[in-house]
């Protein structure tokens, strides 16, 4: 079984735009400012709904591909999620990945889809209880 969560399926106009501002691969070098406008979007952005400790656990898993952290822009989600073979969940909150998720969803032959539109922002933290027990309760169903 597999479970995602908030699929960035995005549209090609979305995606290119998004490829153009704030996907671009990470290009490591020697100066540690390499890393601000990661920082910047994944610790600064989410201090208002996480704890620093959490928010900068989520920046290292962010940073952890290096050069590739961004190649989530440039899967072919619409051409490989019809092949998926595997019962999967698809989770999507409230969020601006709402419609990708929805769509991965519809592509994949063995999904089943499950909106809470009631979280709206750091989906792994916000009502982390309640999200753990519907991937809990879909892995072990």
């Amino acid at each position: 079984r597999l479970v995602l969560i908030d699929v960035p399926a995005f549209d090609e106009e979305t995606r290119s735009r998004l490829l153009q501002t704030s996907a671009q691969p990470l290009a490591l070098t020697p100066e540690l400012d390499c890393l601000s406008a990661p920082w910047a979007n994944g610790v600064v952005k989410r201090l208002e709904s996480q704890p620093m400790a959490r928010a900068f656990e989520m920046f290292v898993e962010q940073i952890r591909p290096g050069e590739a952290m961004n190649a989530a822009f440039s899967y072919p989600w619409a051409e490989r999620f019809p092949c998926a073979v595997h019962e999967t969940l698809v989770l999507a909150s409230g969020s601006p990945l709402l419609e990708g998720s929805r769509k991965a969803a519809a592509l994949m032959p063995n999904a089943s889809l499950k909106e809470r539109l009631d979280i709206t922002r750091a989906v792994l933290d916000e009502a982390a209880e309640e999200t753990a027990r519907a991937v809990d309760g879909f892995l072990n169903g």
